[in-house]
Parts: structure tokens; C-alpha cells; sequence
């Protein structure tokens, strides 16, 4: 399999991106939307895990959603881990999802 550098490459159709069911739930408890996380994944190059072929990293800013006082939203940057998988890439992992961390 090749290894691409990102979730997509200039002049080449976008690759799925996998968020599987814990992954999801992570983020609805810490206020994020994972439609935020796909699309900023789609626009963020990605970088090879040294030493672990398929695998990948990126790190990415993310709007806090509050809903009854979005004036008051924050911005997190969390550090997004990919495995490639057979139609596009698997989100393995997400972290800094906690508030200061």
C-alpha cells in the first residue's frame, strides 16, 4: 500500500476519514463536533509516525461548543492520530481533548 502525506493531495479526490464510535463519544463529552474534526483533518497535512508504516499525526484546532453562551466559545488544539485503512484513514486516537490539556 502507499503511503499518502495527507488525507488528501492537491488534484486528487478527498479520502474517507474513518471516526469510529469511541472516538465520537470522546468528543461529544468534551464539547466537540466531529464534523469539525473531519473537515479540519481534510485541510491539515498530515506527518508519518516514524517507524510505523500506515500510521499518521496532525494536530488541529477545534471550536468548543457552547451552546447556551457561544459567545464564550474557546478553541482547542488536539493532536489527531490516523492508521490508514483500506478506503481512506481510521482516527485511532484523539488527545488533549480534556480543557487545558
Amino acid at each position: 500500500m502507499t503511503q499518502p502525506t495527507g488525507p488528501t493531495q492537491p488534484g486528487e479526490p478527498m479520502q474517507p476519514i474513518q471516526v469510529p464510535d469511541e472516538i465520537r463519544a470522546q468528543l461529544r463529552a468534551a464539547l466537540l463536533d466531529e464534523k469539525d474534526l473531519v473537515e479540519a483533518l481534510r485541510d491539515t497535512p498530515l506527518e508519518e509516525v516514524a517507524g510505523q508504516p500506515g500510521q499518521a499525526r496532525c494536530v488541529v484546532t477545534l471550536t468548543v461548543r457552547r451552546p447556551l453562551d457561544p459567545e464564550t466559545a474557546e478553541v482547542r488544539r488536539v493532536e489527531v492520530f490516523l492508521r490508514a485503512a483500506e478506503a481512506g484513514w481510521r482516527v485511532d486516537a484523539v488527545k488533549g481533548l480534556a480543557a487545558g490539556g
